[in-house]
Formats: C-alpha cells, sequence, structure tokens
C-alpha cells in the first residue's frame, strides 16, 4: 500500500515524456487544423455537400486497408522510424498542399489524393505511436501520464479549429493552416519504443 502523504514523483522528470507528449499535441493539433481547413477549402472549391462527404471517405478507406499491415509494421519495426516516416510524408504532402492553396493550383482531386496520405499515414502512425506512453513511464504513474496526454488532445482538438476560423474569418484562408500543418515536429526521443 502507498502512504498518502509521500509526495509524488513529477511527470516532467521522466526523460522523453516531455518530447512525446508534446510532439503528441502538436501532430494532433495540426491534424485538427488541417481537417477543418480541408473542410472548408473543399466546400469553397465545390459548393457541394456530397464533397465534403467524399473527404472523409478518402481518407477512412486507405485507414481501414491499412489496419492489418499497420499492426504488424508496428510489431516487427522500429516504432519511432515509422512515427517519423509517418509524419514527415504529412508534413510533405502539407507543405504541397499550402503552396497549391498559396498559387490557387488546388483542386478537389488534389485534396482528396492528399487527404488519402493522410490517412495512410496515420494508419500507420497510430498504432506504433500508443506504444510510447508506456515505456516511458513506470506503471504507477501511467494514468497521470495518459491523462496529462488526453487534456492536450482535447486543447488540440479545441484550438485547432479556432486558429482555422480566425485565418478564414481575418485571413487568407486555408493556405495558412496548410503551412501550420507542414511545419516539422520535434523529434521523437529515443526509448525503450525504438
Amino acid at each position: 500500500m502507498t502512504d498518502p502523504s509521500a509526495p509524488t514523483p513529477s511527470l516532467l522528470r521522466h526523460p522523453g515524456l516531455v518530447a512525446a507528449i508534446g510532439a503528441r499535441a502538436l501532430s494532433s493539433f495540426a491534424g485538427q487544423v488541417q481537417a477543418v481547413a480541408v473542410g472548408w477549402q473543399i466546400y469553397a472549391l465545390t459548393h457541394s455537400a456530397a464533397a465534403l462527404g467524399f473527404v472523409g471517405l478518402a481518407q477512412f478507406l486507405p485507414m481501414m486497408a491499412c489496419i492489418f499491415p499497420a499492426g504488424h509494421a508496428a510489431d516487427q519495426y522500429n516504432r519511432q522510424r515509422i512515427v517519423v516516416i509517418c509524419q514527415s510524408i504529412a508534413m510533405l504532402a502539407a507543405a504541397l498542399m499550402a503552396y497549391a492553396s498559396f498559387t490557387h493550383q488546388l483542386s478537389a482531386g488534389m485534396i482528396y489524393g492528399l487527404v488519402a496520405i493522410f490517412g495512410t499515414c496515420k494508419a500507420f502512425e497510430m498504432p506504433a505511436q500508443q506504444t510510447f506512453l508506456p515505456s516511458i513511464v513506470p506503471p504507477a504513474l501511467f494514468p497521470r501520464a495518459t491523462a496529462l496526454s488526453s487534456s492536450l488532445f482535447q486543447v488540440a482538438s479545441i484550438a485547432g479549429p479556432s486558429l482555422v476560423g480566425c485565418c478564414t474569418v481575418w485571413g487568407p484562408g486555408s493556405a495558412i493552416p496548410y503551412a501550420h500543418s507542414a511545419l516539422p515536429l520535434p523529434h521523437w526521443p529515443r526509448g525503450p519504443w525504438s
């Protein structure tokens, strides 16, 4: 039994936890920003509610098709490398989307193709990334670390769409959110998941 008067150890003292949770929160923020910007832009281009549904389908189908290969990859290969590769591909796709948006060359077909790339990256990234937290903190601190990670995800889910709304109303539209999604994330720390 633990002593309730004993001081609780700080989560921030665990190597890699701040970097891992920070990178995960920034990745979630960028994903939220991009999802709202894509929805706004596809509707601005097509004026079609069906086109909005096709965006979800373009992201969902590759995720479904990659469920088993992604799980196998997370079990067989370096998980940190999988996450870095997936996030790098997603950043390059977001940079392409930002460039095409800035130059007014972004089409609905290009959006669908890039969203399919994002869905594929997410399918491989998620199973690899979900193993990081249990590897970083001891079991006694895992509930607190999970709560912190979930809280940051919720902040990203609220702040991301808010940023897109501000850019849409007071800025150049979706080009800036796409550019934000293309910013590099901090490197994942080395750890037992490598």
